[in-house]
Parts: C-alpha cells; structure tokens; sequence
C-alpha cells in the first residue's frame, strides 16, 4: 500500500512595491532553504495576476509528519534571521493548511 502525499497551500502577502525584491532576491533564498527539507516531493509559488503582492506556495510532502517539521525548521529558520531578503519583502501570512486526497 502506498501512502498518499500531502498537500500544503500557502497564502501570503508581500509589502507593496516590493513584488520584484522578493521575486529576485526573497524566493531565490526560501527556495534554497526549502531544498534541505526531509519529505519534499515538490513545491511551486504562482503570483496572483490581479494582485503583484499575493502569492500561493504548493507544496507536496511525503507525509503530514515531514511537512509539520519543515514548518517548525522554517519559522526558527525566519525568526533567526536566516533569511533576510524573505524577512525583508515578506507582509503576512493569509492561510496555511495541509490538504490530502479525497476519494
């Protein structure tokens, strides 16, 4: 039996005006820092079209375990100062949650 991935949406908001900074220089680095995340199978962001400052993270996990400590490894990591360009261009967050397939 296989096990089914998780799905992790991430809702957040970027200051204004600062779109391309955290685009150039703030995602390059979350990117980075998410590689080294046990259990990530993939992760995308898309930019709202009608709202440059709103963004979505999709990320798939291998279990609910591994996306919940990759949560925990990421706020220490941010309220560490480990990601300045992040810290920098990042607003709030709007929604996080963890999805599973229905059948």
């Amino acid at each position: 039996m296989s096990k089914e991935h998780i799905k992790e949406i991430v809702i957040y908001r970027i200051k204004p005006q600062r779109s391309k900074d955290f685009m150039e220089k703030g995602l390059p680095e979350l990117r980075q820092i998410a590689k080294g995340f046990t259990g990530m199978v993939s992760h995308t962001t898309h930019q709202c079209v009608g709202q440059p400052e709103l963004f979505i993270d999709v990320v798939e996990w291998e279990s609910l375990h591994y996306a919940e400590e990759a949560a925990k490894q990421m706020d220490a990591k941010m309220k560490a100062g480990e990601a300045p360009n992040m810290i920098d261009t990042y607003e709030k967050t709007e929604f996080f949650n963890h999805f599973k397939i229905i059948h």
